[in-house]
């Protein structure tokens, strides 16, 4: 009795006597194309699964038809070619021949799936007859297609991976021996196979330095290797410097890891170029963490924070995380930013203010001291950045710059120095010629409606000081004449040394004529105060010469001119006193002084 899965529904038990019980296990349907009367006949199929036979006993058969409803566009070209009347005869001429056509079949759901029909010529059912049977395939053609799409990813995956690699080797520790599946450098060794130990000191004889020889050919012997998988441990890694084509050594990275189960003891023995990443990180280890105190991770939304890295040098950092920045921000402040500095400190840390800098600035950043319990008074750099502006998501770091705020500081008091001895005469400290020459024409500019007075300046008798009491005294006595000069006159006043011992005052906004006398006669009693016993018989004073401004002229030159001749009239009376310049120069005695006194006025 012929079973069959209960499933099938068979139509002509005979015909499927005939051929073979198996088939029905094979395929979903099958039926017989009769050439004679172009006619279909099924056999069986599966419900839910029609696709050519017709319950009726007999069809006409028009694989046309089936095109538009059924096949895929791309395949309706070749299923008609397929199911030609003069393509399926040519199978009479080859016994027990057999064609195959996989095609995509559309479903009543409207999803297509791949079915395969396998025509075949069965001598025993006549010369006009050829069997059809249809099973679907899909299931077989989608692994199919996982499999090629896996193969191509796991080629891409073997390629990248070999190309990050200079040396590919496995090794097998119970022979030990070696296979080369890669090698850089001797193209000619890929695919050798040799001892473990062997091939290790060739590649350390012939590339690896010979400071870090002994150290790779111990991390990577055989017994080190055992000992590895011994201890549970299944990888290894150790940085050396190799050469390679040049005379140049390049940092490399040497891996072992073990693949496989244990008992196995197979490992993948690989080097890497790392000589790049080895600079940058050395280049970020020395010039950024150096003095960098930390680099922050800032959620600005929710105020908190996380640091991501902080440098282990002693010095005071926020916590390495909070939910709460602003406060954690105002506790540093109060207790470690330089009191001058801590109001700026405040408002630049201000997440507001932050951001409103961020929106039109690539960074914000801002200075600010500190007080290091440690090392005492530092300078520091803060600056923020975005990491993602969409998501306020902020990137916060800290710079130690004392080194430089120091050197700047020196730098800067050094400019002020040369500065000034560059403006300054060096033994009385007072303006020289050339700087009191530039600085009251630069007043006379700026002051143009105010009244002002020159007054140029002689000690009497200064040559007899030098030479009784030598070159040194003569010095002394300037420099108390010089110091003299300054407590005398207003703290806006300019004095400066013209040269030897003439000296120059400007006196700036004179409220009037009467003023500047007093000025004068303060100065004639302050060279008075400066005898001592040494001088007494040299009658050491000074003689003073005065030019107004605007009145005996608008220019510097113009005003030391006219003082000079004024200085040198002083002189002529006696010395010991001042005169205010005059074109008409008629004396009017005064007690101690004689003043000049314009006719004009």
């Amino acid at each position: 009795m012929l079973v069959v899965p209960s499933q099938k529904k068979i139509v002509d038990a005979a015909m499927l006597t005939q051929c073979g019980e198996a088939l029905q296990n094979i395929y979903d349907e099958m039926f017989l194309l009769d050439f004679s009367c172009g006619a279909l006949r099924t056999i069986f199929y599966t419900p839910g699964r029609l696709l050519f036979a017709q319950q009726q006993d007999a069809a006409a058969f028009a694989p046309q038809q089936m095109l538009a409803s059924y096949v895929h566009p791309d395949d309706q070209a070749q299923f008609y070619r397929f199911f030609q009347r003069d393509q399926l005869q040519q199978l009479q001429s080859r016994a027990a021949s057999k064609c195959v056509l996989q095609f995509r079949h559309k479903e009543k759901e409207g999803a297509y799936i791949w079915m395969e029909v396998t025509a075949m010529a069965v001598p025993s059912l006549g010369d006009m007859r050829v069997l059809c049977c249809v099973r679907d395939v899909d299931e077989q053609k989608q692994a199919e297609h996982a499999n090629a799409v896996l193969q191509r990813e796991n080629e891409a995956l073997a390629r990248a991976f070999s190309n990050i690699y200079l040396t590919i080797v496995e090794l097998d520790l119970r022979s030990e021996q070696a296979s080369v599946i890669k090698s850089s450098s001797h193209m000619g060794m890929q695919g050798a196979q040799q001892p473990w130990m062997q091939l290790l000191r060739y590649y350390c004889n012939r590339h690896i330095q010979l400071e870090d020889f002994q150290q790779v050919l111990e991390t990577f012997s055989t017994k080190a290797l055992r000992q590895m998988l011994k201890s549970g441990r299944r990888s290894r890694t150790l940085e050396a410097r190799c050469r390679f084509d040049s005379d140049l050594y390049a940092w490399v990275e040497l891996s072992v890891v073990a693949i496989g189960p244990p008992e196995e003891q197979k490992l993948l023995l690989t080097s890497r170029d790392i000589h790049e990443q080895r600079l940058l990180r050395s280049i970020v280890d020395r010039f950024v963490y150096q003095n960098c105190d930390y680099f922050v991770y800032l959620d600005a939304r929710r105020n908190s924070y996380v640091m991501i890295s902080e440098n282990d040098k002693l010095t005071p950092v926020l916590p390495p995380s909070s939910g709460d920045y602003w406060a954690e921000v105002e506790a540093f402040a109060h207790r470690y930013v330089a009191p001058e500095d801590r109001e700026t400190y405040l408002r630049e840390m201000s997440l507001t203010h932050v951001m409103e800098v961020l929106e039109h600035q690539s960074d914000h950043t801002f200075f600010f001291g500190m007080i290091d319990p440690e090392r005492g008074y530092s300078r520091k750099r803060q600056q923020f950045m975005y990491y993602d502006k969409a998501n306020a998501m902020l990137l916060l770091t800290r710079i130690d710059v004392t080194r430089i705020y120091l050197d700047e500081q020196k730098r800067s008091n050094q400019l002020r120095e040369a500065l000034q001895q560059a403006r300054t005469d060096a033994l009385t400290t007072l303006f020289n010629y050339r700087t009191i020459g530039d600085l009251i024409t630069s007043a006379l500019q700026a002051n143009r409606h105010a009244q002002s007075a020159l007054l140029f300046i002689d000690l009497d008798n200064f040559k007899q000081v030098n030479d009784t009491l030598g070159h040194l005294e003569g010095d002394k006595l300037l420099q108390r004449f010089a110091e003299a000069l300054r407590r005398t006159v207003r703290p806006r006043d300019l004095v400066g040394r013209a040269g030897g011992d003439e000296f120059i005052v400007y006196l700036l906004d004179i409220p009037a004529h009467e003023h500047v006398a007093q000025c004068a006669a303060r100065l004639l009693d302050v060279v008075a105060q400066l005898r001592d016993a040494r001088l007494d018989a040299l009658e050491v004073s000074c003689s003073i010469g005065i030019a107004l401004y605007p009145q005996d002229g608008t220019e510097y030159r113009e005003l030391v001119d006219k003082a000079d001749k004024a200085l040198y009239y002083a002189k002529a009376m006696g010395k010991k006193r001042f005169a205010f310049y005059s074109k008409e120069m008629r004396c009017h005695s005064q007690g101690s002084m004689v003043t000049a006194i314009d006719s004009q006025r």
